[in-house]
């Protein structure tokens, strides 16, 4: 991982420290992250977040357009996609 990388994950996981502390509901602070993912990352314009069940199943929890929402289906459709393959190996 790059440094910028790194700078990018250490920022997006004191966010979350910050939501947990200060007892944000689940979903708007889900809206935060991907919000503040968008910021912090270059060249972004959306984002989503996705999360893996154990049972196979994925859902879309958030997102800042419905741009994400719309590609998550797809690629839950096809089950394959580089969001899926990202839940999965994390």
């Amino acid at each position: 991982m790059t440094d910028a990388n790194n700078v990018i994950v250490s920022q997006l996981a004191e966010l979350v420290a910050n939501l947990d502390r200060s007892g944000t509901e689940a979903a708007a602070g889900l809206c935060e992250l991907a919000e503040n993912g968008v910021r912090h990352v270059a060249g972004s314009q959306y984002a989503g977040i996705t999360l893996a069940e154990g049972s196979g199943a994925v859902a879309s929890v958030a997102a800042t357009h419905r741009y994400a929402m719309v590609l998550d289906a797809i690629q839950d459709r096809c089950g394959e996609g580089p969001c899926l393959a990202a839940a999965w190996r994390q």
